[in-house]
C-alpha cells in the first residue's frame, strides 16, 4: 500500500522523617539546676565505662519496578488508495499506556538512540526519532526530509484523500502531503506488546520506515506514485522503506545510539505480529520483509535499497 501506516505510540515511559533510618536516636540533652555549692567530700576516684553503641542496620534495597503484561495479536487490513500503511493488532479492550520495568535484562536497556530513548512519552520519543531520521537522510540527500510525524491525529489533521486509513488504526505516510501519522489505537498496541527496553526500538523501527516513503518521494523512486495500484510494486516500495529503515539504523548502530541486532528483531516481531494476508500481498512476508532490513543494516548504504539516484 502506498499510503503507509506508522503507528508511534505513546510512552508512558512529600513528607519528612525525624531520624535516619537504622541510626540510633540522640539523646535530648535536659537542662537542670544547679544548688548552692558545697565542698565534696574525698572520695576515691571512680573508673567511667565508655557506652557500647551498636552499629545500624542497612536498609533494605528497594523493590523492583513493576513490569507491564505483553499481548500478541493479529489483524487484518486494507490501507486506502495513496497511503503506505503498517496494520496494528487489534485488541477487543482498551489499555491505559503506562511505564513498564523492564522485563529482562535485555543489553539495549543501556541504549539512548542519541536523546529519543530518554523520553517518557511515545509522542516525545516518535518526534525526537522522528529529527533523527530526518537528520540523516537530509545529509544523505543534501536536501531537507523534514516531513511532520504526527501521533494520534484527528481527522482534521488528515487529508480527505487519506482520512479512511485512520479506521485502520495503524501508522501510514500520505502521499497528499508526505506526512507520516501514528494512530493513538496502533501506539497503544505498542505499548502492549513491546517491554520498555523493547518499546523505543518498535517505535524507531515504524517511523524509519515511514520516512523511509517520504525518501522516496523526494527521490521520486519509480513506482511509488502508482504502488496502490500493483501488489507487486508495492511490495517492492515496501521492502524498500524496510530496507531503507535499516541504513539509517546502521548508522545509528555506527554512532553507538543503538543495537543493530536489537533492532531487527524488534522489526521483524512487530512485522509478524501485523502481517496478515491483505498485509503479506503489499508488503511482504515476514521473512521477505527482515531480509530487507537486514540488507539495509549490513550495507548501511541507499545503494543497498536500489534508492533512485544511488543505484
Amino acid at each position: 500500500m502506498l499510503t503507509l501506516a506508522v503507528v508511534v505510540l505513546p510512552i508512558v515511559l512529600g513528607g519528612c522523617t525525624s531520624a535516619v533510618p537504622g541510626q540510633p536516636t540522640p539523646a535530648i540533652p535536659v537542662a537542670t539546676t544547679a544548688g548552692p555549692t558545697t565542698q565534696p567530700t574525698p572520695t576515691a576516684p571512680l573508673t567511667t565505662a565508655l557506652p557500647t553503641t551498636t552499629p545500624p542496620t542497612p536498609a533494605s534495597p528497594p523493590a523492583p519496578p513493576p513490569t507491564t503484561t505483553q499481548a500478541r495479536t493479529k489483524a487484518s487490513s486494507t490501507a486506502p488508495t495513496g497511503t503506505t500503511s503498517v496494520a496494528p493488532a487489534r485488541s477487543p479492550t482498551t489499555t491505559v499506556l503506562t511505564t513498564a520495568g523492564p522485563a529482562t535484562a535485555d543489553p539495549s536497556a543501556a541504549v539512548t538512540f542519541g536523546s529519543c530513548g530518554l523520553a517518557r512519552a511515545a509522542t516525545a520519543t516518535a518526534n525526537c526519532l522522528r529529527e533523527s531520521v530526518s537528520a540523516f537522510w537530509s545529509g544523505e540527500l543534501n536536501q531537507a526530509v523534514d516531513q511532520p510525524v504526527i501521533v494520534g491525529p484527528s481527522a482534521g489533521q488528515v487529508p480527505g484523500h487519506c482520512r479512511p486509513a485512520l479506521a485502520l488504526e495503524t501508522a501510514f505516510t500520505c502521499q497528499e502531503n508526505d506526512t507520516v501519522y501514528l494512530t493513538a489505537a496502533f501506539m497503544k498496541h505498542l505499548a502492549r506488546r513491546f517491554s520498555r527496553d523493547q518499546l523505543p526500538y518498535a517505535i524507531a523501527s515504524v517511523v524509519a520506515h515511514e520516512i523511509g516513503h517520504v525518501v522516496q518521494a523526494a527521490v521520486k523512486q519509480p513506482g511509488y506514485a502508482g504502488a496502490s495500484n500493483d501488489q507487486k510494486t508495492s511490495r517492492m516500495i515496501e521492502q524498500q522503506a524496510d530496507c531503507l529503515g535499516g541504513v539509517w539504523a546502521h548508522s545509528q548502530s555506527t554512532w553507538g545510539h543503538l543495537i543493530g541486532p536489537t533492532y531487527r528483531t524488534v522489526a521483524t516481531a512487530l512485522i509478524t505480529d501485523i502481517s496478515s494476508n491483505p498485509e503479506i500481498a503489499t508488503h511482504g512476508t515476514p521473512p521477505e520483509r527482515s531480509a530487507a532490513i537486514e540488507r539495509g543494516l549490513a550495507g548501511g548504504r541507499p545503494q543497498s535499497c536500489g534508492l533512485a539516484t544511488f543505484s
